[in-house]
């Protein structure tokens, strides 16, 4: 399990990587899993979950990073959501999990899009732009995304079944 100096200095550094390339302000902070809900709740983006049957009880959440666009970007980290999606992964892959999930992140900021879908079971999608560019800059943070996704997809299922 990661904590906040652990995910503060790694989504600090890996902004630093990206910013070397592209100049995007981004300030971060790691919050709980009660505070973030609240602040999915105060945006309008848990109501619209609940309203698409993607999320019955918060508890379910799978986002781990929600951003406000603006200058600079703000990005709130859910400690609890990705140490609970990474949790089987070693120390090093639980790094590099977040890394990517900061990138991707980024790679939206990038691209101005924030504007995603779901799928079947509440995860997001992204957008094409962000998407791309991750694909064309940083190919094995997708790799490790998708390896966190189909976790959490595996879990959902069992989830289902019982």
């Amino acid at each position: 399990m990661l904590g906040d100096k652990e995910i503060g200095s790694m989504a600090l550094e890996t902004h630093y990587e990206f910013s070397i390339d592209y100049l995007i302000e981004c300030k971060f902070e790691i919050i709980v899993f009660e505070k973030f809900v609240k602040l999915l709740e105060k945006s309008g983006v848990m109501q619209k979950l609940i309203a698409m049957k993607f999320v019955s009880n918060p508890k379910d959440l799978s986002l781990v990073v929600y951003t406000i666009d603006g200058d600079p970007n703000r990005m709130y980290i859910c400690k609890t959501i990705l140490n609970r999606i990474s949790k089987k992964f070693s120390k090093q892959k639980e790094k590099l999990f977040l890394k990517a999930i900061v990138l991707h992140e980024l790679c939206h900021a990038l691209s101005n899009s924030y504007e995603r879908n779901l799928d079947e079971y509440g995860y997001l999608l992204s957008t094409e732009d962000g998407l791309q560019n991750l694909r064309e800059e940083y190919p094995d943070s997708l790799k490790i995304l998708e390896e966190g996704k189909k976790f959490f997809l595996k879990v959902k299922k069992s989830k289902r079944k019982n």
